[in-house]
């Protein structure tokens, strides 16, 4: 039996057995006021007693829903037979399968299609009806025993289960999904459904019809006059006597369905949902104080109506609303607007955007809600890089490059300020322009473009770009076979003009040592063995100590690891779009190449020296190559055991 947490009880109240409640000689059935009924005993209200208590238990295990598959559009599927007696009013399909028997219609009005015989829609349902009884019959997992009479309880979702027959023999049953609209109730009964004249199932907190499945195990009725809530999957016969009236399914596997000026309504569950669209009344903004407005179009998205339907937007100040009432599939794009003055924040930003939100309260159940956002940029003067592509040599000028993030007018060659050197060659158009500089004498050439000497489309005036810097220098006596301004006895490649020196790090004669430990800072595994290298890195730079290249050459020293240890090499400060491509005719000199080459001279099985190339490696936040991802096949003795040179 299920801990009790509170209990609320009239003056003289005792417990008796499965928390059932006496109180004047009566005992009457425990309701829960939270979570879920517990175990009750049936014991019938009568007017000498027709309170009802509540006792809070344990919560129910949310259900998950039953498919009917192509069942659901009918409101009457029937074995054997349909017998209809008077005005009768069925909206959804009626289907009849194996038989073939539909009597009543008219004077009974269907509103919906007909299916009769196995090779029908009405077959396909019946299957499918099968499938969802077994379905509801099996499930067992937090069930809550039910009682054999309802009347009076108040019952949360979750699954009942009665081993024989259950009915509401007078007044109401209530099922409350505390504000859960898609709350499912799954009622199993062993035998018999059967309700009294004039009861009704009651719906609230957002219950709706579509979600209370009762799984009759024989044959179910609905007593004179009586109201309905839910589809019943039952085993046989289904009745509806006199004036009954039902929102939800009667479907039956083997016999027939009965109705006597009845109503049978197929259930169309609330499904609310609304939509929003928010719309700026442009795309820019130039200075602060401007003023962005936005218009906002509501959409109801769903199938039942929402009231007090309104809009929140933190960052501006809305106006209008809140909209009454919209009905489903209408919108609204005239009540709410809003406006957001621009602050030299959003200027600086570069763009302003902000997020509305539209709320609207559906019949039950909480309130749906909906946000978009809206962006507007600023606009930003053209900014401006230069480049060169060219070395500096003792015997040719260099080529600068201009871009602007934009296409510009009224830029030339008077724009730009060269300082020790003169301009000539200039070209270009929009926002590419390029030129010749050719040093006047030794030192540091300058060259610089200012502010505000060329417009954008829209008037904007350019940025200053920052000064573009090359050291040029005079060679020094003695021979310079490549022209590099360095002497052929100071140079470590006296022959190419693109490199000049070579420094090794530790040393040529000395090695670096670097260890991983794979589970760090797992406890007690300190041992820092799992992968050790040895290692030198030579860097190559020019005559004016950019680097042209990175030799780096490592030894596995220790291999101490079960998990396969990999290794590679990271840029911090480097972007991955920062390589170059062999697209590009002349890649700028202080630019990475696209992929690093890597000769292996003990890579086994592979020939004794393989040379390969590796490109970056992609999702990276930064410029990284991963040279190996297991050191057991660079081994340098071909070992194939798990350790190597280290104990375990």
């Amino acid at each position: 039996m299920p801990t009790l947490r509170a209990l609320r009880l009239g003056v003289g109240a005792v417990f008796c057995a499965a928390l059932t409640v006496v109180l004047g000689g009566y005992c009457l059935p425990a309701v829960a006021s939270t979570g879920s009924a517990v175990s009750a005993t049936s014991v019938p209200l009568n007017a000498k007693n027709p309170a009802t208590f509540t006792l809070k238990s344990g919560t129910a295990k949310a259900q998950n829903p039953i498919d009917l598959g192509t069942a659901g559009t009918f409101a009457i599927l029937a074995g054997s037979t349909v017998t209809n007696t008077g005005p009768s009013i069925v909206t959804g399909d009626l289907g009849l399968s194996p038989g073939a028997a539909v009597v009543g219609f008219p004077p009974g009005i269907l509103n919906g299609a007909m299916f009769t015989g196995v090779g029908s829609a009405a077959g396909q349902a019946k299957l499918d009806l099968a499938a969802a009884f077994a379905d509801a019959a099996g499930r067992s997992t937090d069930a809550i025993s039910l009682p054999g009479d309802l009347s009076g309880l108040v019952l949360y979702p979750g699954l009942y289960t009665n081993a024989t027959s259950v009915m509401l023999s007078a007044g109401t049953v209530t099922l409350d999904a505390r504000g859960d609209v898609g709350a499912l109730f799954v009622f199993q009964m062993g035998t018999t459904l059967t309700t009294g004249s004039s009861t009704q199932v009651l719906l609230s907190g957002g219950a709706q019809a579509a979600n209370i499945y009762w799984q009759v195990g024989s044959s179910a009725t609905l007593g004179t006059s009586s109201i309905f809530k839910g589809n019943i999957l039952a085993q046989e016969s289904i009745t509806l006597t006199t004036r009954a009236t039902m929102e939800g399914r009667a479907l039956t596997q083997a016999a027939a369905v009965t109705l006597d000026n009845a109503v049978i309504t197929v259930p169309v569950a609330q499904s609310p949902s609304i939509g929003l669209v928010k719309t700026a009344d442009q795309d820019q903004y130039t200075a602060a104080g401007d003023i962005l407005t936005y218009t906002f179009t509501v959409a109801n998205t769903g199938n039942v109506a929402l009231t007090n339907v309104t809009l929140t937007d933190p960052s501006a100040t809305v106006a209008g609303g809140p909209i009454a009432s919209l009905a489903p599939g209408a919108t609204d794009s005239a009540t709410f607007t809003a406006s957001h003055a621009v602050t030299e924040a959003d200027v600086d930003a570069g763009y302003f955007d902000n997020t509305a939100s539209a709320a609207g309260a559906p019949p039950t159940g909480p309130a749906v809600t909906a946000t978009d956002t809206a962006t507007v940029t600023a606009v930003q003067p053209p900014s401006l890089m230069l480049t060169t592509h060219s070395p500096l040599t003792v015997t040719a000028p260099f080529t600068i490059m201009a871009t602007f993030s934009r296409a510009v007018t009224g830029f030339d060659g008077n724009d730009v300020v060269v300082n020790n050197g003169t301009l000539s060659g200039f070209a270009g158009v929009d926002d590419s322009y390029s030129w010749t500089v050719t040093p006047t004498a030794a030192g540091w050439v300058r060259v610089s473009v200012a502010a505000g000497v060329c417009v954008d489309a829209a008037g904007n005036a350019n940025t200053a770009a920052a000064d573009l810097e090359e050291d040029y220098v005079v060679p020094t006596p003695g021979t310079d076979s490549d022209g590099d301004s360095v002497r052929d006895n100071l140079d470590d490649f006296p022959n190419d003009v693109t490199r000049a020196f070579i420094n090794v790090y530790p040393s040529t004669n000395k090695w670096a040592t670097i260890a991983f430990e794979d589970y760090w800072p797992v406890r007690g595994d300190y041992d820092l063995n799992d992968l050790v290298l040895r290692y030198q890195v030579a860097t190559v730079t020019d005559y004016a100590g950019r680097v042209k290249d990175i030799d780096i050459t490592a030894k596995i020293q220790a291999r101490g690891a079960q998990n396969k240890s990999g290794f590679g090499i990271e840029l911090p400060l480097i972007a991955p779009n920062s390589v170059w491509t062999t697209a590009d005719a002349n890649p700028p000199p202080k630019d990475l190449p696209a992929s690093i080459t890597l000769t292996d001279v003990r890579h086994y099985p592979l020939p004794k020296t393989t040379t390969y190339s590796v490109s970056p490696e992609t999702g990276q936040e930064h410029l990284t190559w991963v040279l190996f991802d297991d050191a057991s096949v660079y081994d340098p003795w071909n070992s194939t055991d798990t350790y190597l040179n280290t104990d375990p």
